[in-house]
């Protein structure tokens, strides 16, 4: 069989490893570096759902879960595996790359290039600025730039 017959789809295993979207990846350097960490956690930094990649990350073992949270709900607490270490060839996780989680990393900005922060915000009826603001052409709320 051959690519072309998958439409290039097909993700053939590489010398037995574990072959991630870029989704899953994004969901595990979460929990390898955050552990223990929630569901909701996770959401809270990728700011999308990710029931699937957490499931498919059990599955392939190389998160699992840990324990419970002592809040509302007792959610769940998820962490990496022995499979995780091994499949990244790394002993601990006193291995992993050193990064920054107080800032998420900004592309550098063009000279002269405007961007949604420098502009300013519309006027509410009272004369007010801020995210709800009502703008007086349309009369509809003033969109976040941010979820598009």
């Amino acid at each position: 069989m051959t690519l072309a017959l998958y439409g290039g789809s097909f993700n053939p295993p590489h010398n037995g490893h574990i072959l991630l979207a870029q989704a899953a990846l994004e969901t595990l350097a979460i929990v390898a570096y955050k552990q223990p960490v929630t569901r909701s956690e996770i959401e809270a930094i990728r700011g999308v759902k990710c029931d699937y990649s957490v499931q498919s990350l059990m599955q392939k073992r190389l998160i699992q879960e840990v324990g419970r949270k002592d809040s509302l709900g007792r959610p769940i607490l998820y962490g990496t595996t022995d499979e995780f270490l091994r499949h990244f060839c790394i002993a601990s996780l006193g291995e992993l790359p050193e990064i920054d989680l107080t800032m998420p990393p900004r592309a550098p900005e063009e000279e002269g290039e405007e961007t949604a922060d420098a502009l300013p915000a519309p006027l509410e009826a009272n004369g007010e600025s801020g995210p709800d603001a009502v703008t007086e052409e349309t009369g509809a709320e003033a969109a976040d730039d941010d979820y598009v």
